[in-house]
């Protein structure tokens, strides 16, 4: 990945004497906004295909001799400097670094960056090329152990989902929202734990179906995404039947099948409808509701011809 970044927009402060030539980003640079998603984009960089350990030598001028352990895979395209997953993240910020200073402690991008790394690393979910465990200290380059990541990342959307951060960044790679709409289905598996219409109870066939589609939310609603309230369990048939507008919920949870599933005579179509009652029911505990607003919003969908049906 190549990539160019000059100061030009950038405004630098510092607290040293006058005469220090050591740049530092403002306070509002580093601000949340400026780093949101940065821990995303550092499973993201890791996440895509990498070089091999003589590609980063020759590109980066590197002596980069590592453990006789990762021999077999150092002509893997699996490895991941710093300096390139600096830049990685930089880029997919639209933050524009330039040369200043790469230490740490003089700019707190890179220190987000390498702390992001040493949690990683901490839990396994990434492999160094080499790590010296006498100094306490690694070469930066690493490769991803895909397996610990999945299980990594399933554990932070859910810890974002019990913090009610309900937000699914899309531009981000799919690990990470794959692993939270999991985190929705498993909120709202716990929620009902059953078909909400018909009733069936095997988990494995259960979907967190979206009210309001996904692909809308994500555009209109984005803070609310993956927001339980905007969401009901549903098994696989009645989900096809809730996207299409075959069976709509109202908003005072009256339930409501389209003509052309009720006049269905097939005894394989009965046994499936016949047991939809006339309205959701819902737990008087209920955590995650379903949002009447989202309720009418997915009806004027189904109204105004967004959605096809049966």
């Amino acid at each position: 990945m190549q990539t160019n970044f000059n100061t030009t927009s950038l405004t630098y402060i510092c607290d040293k004497p006058r005469n220090c030539e050591v740049p530092m980003l403002t306070p509002q640079h580093i601000a949340n906004p400026e780093f949101e998603g940065l821990e995303k984009f550092v499973w993201e960089g890791l996440n895509t295909i990498g070089r091999t350990i003589s590609q980063i030598r020759d590109e980066e001028g590197r002596n980069v001799r590592g453990d006789p352990e990762h021999t077999e895979s150092k002509d893997k395209p699996i490895w991941h400097s710093k300096k390139w997953l600096d830049e990685y993240v930089a880029n997919a910020l639209g933050l524009k670094l330039g040369d200043y200073p790469t230490k740490t402690r003089h700019n707190p991008f890179y220190g987000k960056v390498t702390r992001e790394i040493g949690r990683l690393r901490k839990d396994k979910v990434i492999i160094d090329w080499m790590y010296d465990k006498n100094k306490q200290k690694g070469m930066g380059i690493w490769r991803l152990d895909k397996t610990r990541l999945d299980t990594f990342v399933c554990g932070w959307a859910k810890s974002e989902m019990q913090n009610k951060n309900f937000r699914s960044d899309d531009h981000l790679h799919t690990v990470y929202v794959r692993a939270k709409q999991n985190a929705f289905r498993n909120e709202l598996l716990a929620e009902y734990g059953m078909c909400a219409l018909c009733g069936f109870k095997i988990p494995t066939y259960m979907i967190g179906a979206h009210i309001v589609p996904y692909s809308i939310m994500r555009e209109e609603d984005p803070k609310n995404a993956m927001n339980p309230v905007n969401g009901l369990l549903l098994c696989r048939l009645c989900d096809v039947a809730f996207e299409k507008g075959s069976i709509t919920v109202e908003a005072d949870l009256g339930i409501t099948i389209s003509e052309c599933l009720r006049e269905r005579r097939e005894d394989v179509v009965r046994s499936w409808i016949d047991p939809i009652p006339a309205e959701l029911s819902i737990k008087q505990d209920a955590r995650y509701p379903p949002d009447p607003k989202y309720l009418k919003w997915k009806k004027n969908l189904i109204r105004t011809n967004t959605l096809p049906r049966c």
